[in-house]
């Protein structure tokens, strides 16, 4: 090998130490789509010639990060909630304010509503 392809060994190693790096990491649909496959790509083929061992591994990076792309297109979309989940949090925030309206100002009996039934 000659030093300009060590070099690039070098770099190449080092890139694919950081992508290992971030892959573990949350990176949104944007970053990953115009940003991290894109690189993940080129580096996959620069390690075809250079160190093929890795460049099995990029592949199977880069097929799991397409799934995760594809998986998070087929789920509902984040912020929705589901009916059972709202009604849930309703029931529980109407027993709240309930208890909290019995109350008088006595601390007292402000703490016994943070009691545990027996």
């Amino acid at each position: 090998m000659q030093m300009a392809d060590t070099k690039r060994l070098d770099i190449a190693t080092q890139l694919f130490e950081a992508y290992s790096a971030l892959s573990c990491c949350f990176i949104s649909e944007e970053l990953m789509v115009n940003h991290f496959l894109p690189g993940l790509k080129c580096l996959r083929t620069d390690m075809e010639h250079l160190s093929p061992e890795h460049e099995v591994i990029l592949s199977s990076m880069i097929k799991e990060c397409e799934q995760k792309l594809e998986n998070k297109n087929i789920q509902e979309p984040q912020g929705s909630v589901s009916i059972a989940a709202s009604l849930v949090g309703e029931d529980a925030k109407t027993k709240f304010l309930n208890k909290m309206g019995q109350l008088t100002t006595s601390g007292a009996m402000l703490a016994n509503v943070f009691q545990r039934k027996k």
